[in-house]
């Protein structure tokens, strides 16, 4: 049985090199969360990683877990796809899951939309915003009134809230 401080020494080190693997990182932060949760946190942060992504790989190491024949598979197709695929995967659509990841023209938004089914629309753009406190709280009240709902600490449809409200200004015609 490994000690809770030698899982603490692992999850430093290999955060570091958590692009290459991510996999062996994400099991080490599932087996101290469960062996030592007061010492998780703490861990975390002198591992310089951002707790939630660090929520994103115990996610990615409890789903994946049975999957671990494809282990390099999973690591080449980095931990964001990774996670998204982890949400969908059971053994009957494993091999088909892991080649929607694996091809380059899926990006991880793509990825999403096929596994809810959804199509994209071609040639997508990306707006970034950033907010202050009380400027967010005006932004996500806009939203869910008009169309978006939460998520955990997000919101979901945010686009679509942001189309209605632009089309009730009236703006673009």
């Amino acid at each position: 049985m490994i000690k809770p401080s030698e899982l603490n020494k692992q999850i430093v080190a290999l955060s570091a090199q958590r692009k290459e693997n991510f996999m062996e990182l994400a099991n080490s932060l599932q087996m101290l969360k469960d062996l030592s949760p007061s010492s998780f946190r703490a861990t975390v942060a002198k591992a310089g990683l951002d707790l939630r992504q660090a929520y994103y790989f115990c996610e990615i190491a409890e789903r994946l877990r049975p999957f671990a024949r494809y282990k390099a598979r999973i690591e080449a197709i980095g931990w964001t796809k990774a996670q998204i695929i982890s949400k969908h995967i059971d053994k009957a659509n494993a091999k088909e899951l892991l080649e929607l990841a694996e091809n380059k023209e899926n990006t991880a938004r793509k990825l999403q939309a096929l596994m809810r089914k959804e199509r994209l629309p071609s040639k997508m753009r990306c707006v970034q915003l950033y907010f202050s406190q009380q400027d967010y709280k005006h932004f996500e009240s806009a939203v869910l009134q008009n169309g978006g709902s939460k998520s955990g600490r997000g919101l979901l449809n945010k686009e679509k809230a942001m189309i209605n409200l632009i089309k009730q200004a009236n703006v673009g015609g």
